[in-house]
């Protein structure tokens, strides 16, 4: 799984702004239960997460920005990404053009970090790293 939410992060990064696809990949990849997978609806096109028995998925017990699916373009929604006892710190990144997000925990620099073209891409970059190298055991999913 660590594989696959780094190359998550790169796509995220490599993004030049919201992306519905993305979002849907995301909310998978964190939220929805080992086995499941993105693919476009047969009956109207639109991205859906469908549990491992290939039946639609549908959350529950997670928060409106969460179920709504707006990670690559709202921060508030970015945000609710973040493992639970890490610091951000975001802005401009005066070595790059773009922002940065950058995560910490236990005092250190950072742990974490996304540059991307908007705050909100940066911050869920960021957020899918620093998941991708929490042990699953000290984390509760948000």
């Amino acid at each position: 799984m660590t594989a696959e939410l780094l190359a998550l992060a790169d796509k995220i990064e490599a993004l030049d702004g919201p992306c519905r696809e993305t979002d849907v990949m995301i909310r998978c990849a964190v939220f929805a239960p080992v086995g499941s997978f993105v693919r476009q609806s047969p009956i109207n096109g639109a991205w859906c997460v469908y549990g491992p028995k290939a039946r639609l998925w549908e959350p529950h017990g997670l928060s409106n920005m969460q179920t709504s699916g707006a990670f690559t373009g709202s921060i508030d929604a970015a945000d609710s990404l973040v493992p639970k006892g890490w610091c951000r710190i975001m802005g401009d990144d005066p070595e790059t053009p773009g922002c940065m997000a950058r995560l910490y925990r236990g005092g250190t620099l950072y742990d974490s970090q996304g540059c991307a073209p908007t705050l909100a891409l940066a911050l869920s970059a960021a957020a899918i790293r620093a998941k991708a190298t929490t042990p699953p055991a000290s984390e509760d999913k948000p």
